[in-house]
C-alpha cells in the first residue's frame, strides 16, 4: 500500500491562467476555469512512495501524466520567482503525477483567504531512468583565445563517450533512496498553520524567520522573503535527505558549477585536509571512494577527493570567488555508483585528448595570424 512521504501547502499567484512546475521536462498547463486569467491559487503538493490511490471525492480529477525529474526537486513557478522547493524523491527518476481542482478552503495555501482554486498534485516514482551520457556529460572543452573560449570542432570532433569503452550503467530502485523511505520523524509533523502577528504571510518563511532570529546572521542583516524561502526550504530538503545519525560536514565545491550544486544530487568533491598520523579522518567525512591526490609537505596537509550527496549550501560559512560551501554527507552504494558510472563513461581517451590538443593550437596560431594581419 502507498504511503504519504510528506506534504507541502503553498499559495502562488497565476498569470495568464498558466501553471508550470520547475524541476521536470512537464510542458506548461492551465487550468478549466478559463473566466480567469490572473488570480491567487493554492496548491499542496504530496510526494507518495509508490502510486496512490485517488484521492476523495472532494477533488475532481484535472489530468494524469509522467516526466523525468532532474534533481528530484520541483516548485510551481511563477512570473516573478517560483514557490518552495518541495522534494519528490531521486534526481533522474521517472515520475508519476496526477493533478486535481476543488473550490478553496479555510486554511489553504497561505490562509489568507484569496484563492481562487486548491489544486493537488501527488507525486510518486517510477523507475531509474539515469544515463551517464544523458545526464551526467562534462563541460565543453576550453582554448584560450579561441572564438570567446570555445574551440570550433567540426561534428565529428565534438567530445562523445568512446564507444569501445562500454560501462555497465546502475539501475536503483525506489526502496534504494532515502528520500523515498518513510521517515517516522517527518511523517508526524504537521504543515505549520499561520501565526498570530505573524511578519510574513508565507507560514513556512515565517516560522522559519521566528525560529532562527537569534542566528548572528539574522542580527546582522534583514533577509528578504526568496533568501529566507531559499534557507528554509533548504534546511528541510537537508533533513529528508538524511536519516537519525547520519554525519553531515561541510565541503569548498569550486569551478564552474559551484553556485548551484542542487540538493540530492552526488558528485565528487575535492578538498585540502590536515594530515593526521595514524591515518585518522578530519571530520570523519569523504570516505567513499576516498582518493589521496597530493601531500604538503611543508603544511603537513593532503589533498583528497571523496563522493559525497549535497544536502543544502552552508550558509554559515561565507563563499570566496568560485569557492560556495556546501552541508554533504558521504553518497550510498547506489549514489556512488552514478557517480563512477559516469567517470568511467567520460574518462578521456589520451590518443585524443592529443589529438584536440594539436587542433586547438593550429586554430590559435591562426586567429593570432589574422588579428596580426588586420592592424594598421
Amino acid at each position: 500500500m502507498a504511503q504519504l512521504l510528506r506534504r507541502l501547502d503553498d499559495e502562488i499567484y497565476v498569470e495568464y491562467n498558466t501553471f508550470a512546475l520547475e524541476g521536470t521536462d512537464l510542458p506548461a498547463w492551465r487550468s478549466p476555469t478559463d473566466e480567469i486569467l490572473h488570480f491567487h491559487c493554492a496548491v499542496r503538493l504530496e510526494a507518495w512512495d509508490a502510486e496512490p490511490d485517488p484521492a476523495d471525492a472532494s477533488w475532481t480529477p484535472v489530468s494524469s501524466t509522467v516526466f523525468v525529474a532532474e534533481n528530484g526537486v520541483v516548485a510551481m513557478a511563477k512570473t516573478d520567482g517560483k514557490g518552495h522547493d518541495f522534494l519528490i524523491g531521486p534526481p533522474n527518476f521517472e515520475y508519476g503525477v496526477r493533478m486535481y481542482l476543488r473550490e478553496p478552503e479555510p486554511g489553504d495555501g497561505h490562509a489568507t483567504g484569496t484563492c481562487a482554486e486548491t489544486w493537488l498534485l501527488r507525486f510518486w516514482p517510477i523507475r531509474d531512468v539515469f544515463d551517464p551520457i544523458a545526464h551526467a556529460a562534462p563541460f565543453s572543452y576550453i582554448a584560450r583565445g579561441v572564438l570567446y573560449y570555445s574551440i570550433d570542432l567540426e561534428p565529428e570532433q565534438l567530445v562523445q563517450p568512446p564507444s569501445r569503452r562500454p560501462v555497465p550503467v546502475p539501475v536503483s530502485t525506489a526502496a534504494d533512496w532515502a528520500s523515498l523511505r518513510p521517515d517516522p520523524r517527518l511523517a508526524s509533523r504537521t504543515p505549520p498553520r499561520a501565526r498570530a502577528g505573524r511578519r510574513f504571510k508565507d507560514p513556512l518563511i515565517d516560522r522559519y524567520h521566528a525560529e532562527q532570529a537569534w542566528r548572528d546572521w539574522s542580527s546582522r542583516r534583514d533577509l528578504g522573503e526568496d533568501e529566507l524561502r531559499e534557507r528554509a526550504d533548504g534546511e528541510r530538503i537537508a533533513k529528508e535527505l538524511c536519516r537519525d545519525g547520519t554525519p553531515t560536514y561541510s565541503v569548498p565545491i569550486e569551478g564552474r558549477d559551484a553556485w548551484y550544486a542542487p540538493p540530492g544530487v552526488s558528485r565528487r568533491v575535492w578538498r585540502w585536509e590536515d594530515d593526521l598520523l595514524g591515518g585518522e579522518l578530519m571530520d570523519d567525512g569523504l570516505t567513499v571512494d576516498r582518493q589521496v591526490l597530493a601531500r604538503n609537505p611543508w603544511t603537513r596537509q593532503i589533498l583528497v577527493s571523496g563522493i559525497v550527496t549535497v544536502l543544502r549550501r552552508d550558509h554559515d560559512r561565507h563563499c570566496c570567488g568560485d569557492t560556495v560551501r556546501y552541508v554533504v554527507r558521504d553518497a550510498e552504494p547506489h549514489e556512488a555508483a552514478r557517480v563512477l558510472c559516469a567517470e568511467a563513461t567520460w574518462e578521456e581517451d589520451p590518443d585524443r585528448r592529443r589529438a584536440l590538443d594539436e587542433v586547438a593550437r593550429e586554430k590559435l596560431i591562426e586567429l593570432r595570424a589574422t588579428y596580426r594581419s588586420r592592424r594598421p
